[in-house]
């Protein structure tokens, strides 16, 4: 059974997963929470700072509220970089930052997973719970990744894709993983790529930095408006050019122009929203993320950078 902790004074919670909506206290400072059947929410004020306020507004109010389509599995993506990595999953396994839950789903029906956890902080996180209630071994969390409600090595693998650079402390994020993997116990996680190696998509950053520091002062309406503009221009200058060069054979370059892969105008739109809207933006080189990894004490066994993103295994050492 899963041990929890209070995130609000850290002690030990002695509860589970009730059977119908009550709520629980912590028998240390009384601090109450909400649970139900396959859910809890442990999420408070104090834990929803101004950069918490704006992912909430993004995603969990937001782009995962609306849900994804189900096709769209990161998890797949990952295992296609870091080879055999569902492979190796089993027993325990927390899905950090679940998003839409679709991968938290996914990762369920892999054969040796025993329990999945998925992790986030938006208010869709009920939603998913509702979804998923028919499969035993799913539970929802929500809650901040900066203060992990779990005590010390309770996961066999931790999932994160997409997450800690969107956070006002990545390092946090990294150590809170550690310290809720077992010994031994491996993070795959994908984060945004600085491309170094790619002065095209280097300048396209500069550019995403000063329009995410216009968008930030806007209202919401008009952060939509740009959004959906900033989606047609996308599709115009990099989403037709990208297809024209591939029906005449330039594929890999054509790889290199950024959401080559969209279909539509409103297909990138998502995209745009996640980047644009987004409180925080870090990016990593497969250089700066290792010493990241190792700055939180994990081991990274492999980084793999392409022109999507940087895609990392690391272990807890058992040494």
């Amino acid at each position: 059974m899963i041990q929890l902790r209070c995130p609000n004074c850290l002690e030990s919670l002695a509860i589970g997963f009730a059977s119908k909506d009550q709520r629980i206290s912590c028998s240390y400072c009384s601090q109450n929470y909400t649970s139900q059947q396959n859910y809890i929410d442990f999420l408070k004020s104090k834990d929803i700072g101004k950069v918490e306020m704006q992912a909430l507004e993004t995603w969990g109010g937001g782009l995962h509220k609306q849900g994804l389509k189900p096709s769209l599995i990161h998890i797949e993506l990952m295992d296609q970089r870091i080879t055999g990595m569902t492979e190796r999953i089993e027993g325990r396994i927390l899905d950090l930052g679940c998003g839409s839950g679709h991968d938290t789903d996914y990762i369920s029906k892999l054969s040796k997973t025993e329990e999945v956890f998925g992790l986030d902080i938006g208010e869709n996180c009920r939603e998913i719970a509702k979804r998923l209630k028919d499969n035993i071994k799913i539970k929802i969390i929500r809650a901040n990744c900066l203060n992990l409600p779990f005590q010390n090595s309770q996961f066999d693998y931790i999932y994160s894709y997409g997450v800690i650079h969107h956070t006002n402390s990545p390092i946090q994020v990294l150590r809170e993983s550690k310290r809720v993997l077992k010994p031994g116990g491996s993070l795959f996680m994908y984060v945004y790529t600085s491309h170094t190696k790619n002065l095209f998509k280097r300048f396209g950053i500069v550019i995403e930095t000063i329009i995410m520091r216009i968008i930030s002062r806007l209202n919401k309406p008009f952060k939509i408006t740009l959004c959906i503009f900033l989606a047609l221009i996308s599709w115009l200058i990099f989403i037709i050019p990208a297809k024209v060069l591939s029906l005449f054979g330039w594929k890999k370059f054509a790889a290199k122009f950024p959401m080559n892969w969209g279909t539509s105008p409103l297909s990138i739109l998502p995209d745009i929203k996640d980047r644009l809207l987004a409180p925080v933006n870090y990016r990593y080189s497969a250089k700066t993320i290792r010493d990241l990894v190792e700055e939180a004490g994990l081991v990274a066994s492999s980084i793999i950078e392409d022109h999507t993103g940087v895609y990392v295994a690391a272990e807890h050492s058992s040494n």
